[in-house]
């Protein structure tokens, strides 16, 4: 090939600045995307694209800090990946596509994470998983996984789990399942579930199940100990 103009580049130097191949760059020029005059049987391309390109590029990357992608968006949402698209293929979630792939503004990410954060701390003190997860509009499965990897903090009932709304309360007041408290009282389960109709038993129901308060243990079991030895256990 003759020599260059000056101020030009070839397409080898032109793949090795964008990072691209040889075969990327002739690409997009055929598509008009890069600016080149064709010299012989190659193309020539000239510097004064690569200068916008870098300052486009670096434009960009301050933008950058302000989105985030499909994958990071689930990782702060604890969903997955494909929760994200189905959310943006639907309408539901604002993102802009960058080459094949999508972006999403942090701040609506955060906003969606602030309004999960809200409604969890108006429901009830304790959540049951299947609850927990219409919340944070997740699969059960998700949240179970998250319990099982010890990333979301829970406390087994029963045969199931509650999860507190406030982690401070989880260790500040233990919750008793119905089979545990029927235990101590050495009564059977369904005393225990009598009492709790008739409202002898302070409980809240968590999913399907009830779950009874520690303090509310105590006092039921002291209560019991003040009883005249003679008297028979509730049927």
């Amino acid at each position: 090939m003759s020599a260059f103009k000056p101020n030009y580049i070839s397409t080898i130097e032109a793949a090795r600045i964008l990072a691209l191949s040889r075969v990327g760059v002739l690409k997009r020029i055929q598509r008009r995307q890069i600016p080149a005059i064709k010299i012989g049987r190659s193309y020539a391309i000239p510097e004064s694209f690569f200068k916008d390109h870098i300052s486009s590029a670096r434009s960009e990357l301050h933008q950058a800090a302000a989105y985030v992608s499909v994958m990071e968006a689930a990782g702060i949402l604890g969903v997955s990946r494909s929760a994200i698209s189905k959310r943006i293929e639907r309408g539901q979630l604002k993102a802009r596509k960058v080459g094949r792939h999508y972006v999403i503004a942090r701040s609506d990410i955060e906003e969606i994470q602030s309004h999960k954060t809200e409604a969890i701390h108006t429901a009830r003190e304790y959540l049951s998983i299947p609850e927990y997860a219409r919340l944070m509009n997740v699969s059960r499965i998700a949240i179970y996984k998250r319990v099982k990897n010890g990333m979301l903090e829970a406390r087994r009932v029963g045969r199931g789990y509650v999860i507190a709304v406030d982690p401070q309360q989880e260790s500040a007041d233990r919750q008793w399942s119905v089979p545990e408290l029927a235990h101590q009282m050495g009564v059977t389960r369904i005393a225990v579930f009598k009492q709790i109709r008739l409202g002898r038993i302070p409980a809240i129901k968590v999913g399907r199940k009830y779950v009874i308060a520690d303090r509310d243990v105590r006092e039921i079991l002291e209560q019991r100990k003040l009883d005249k030895p003679e008297s028979g256990p509730d049927t």
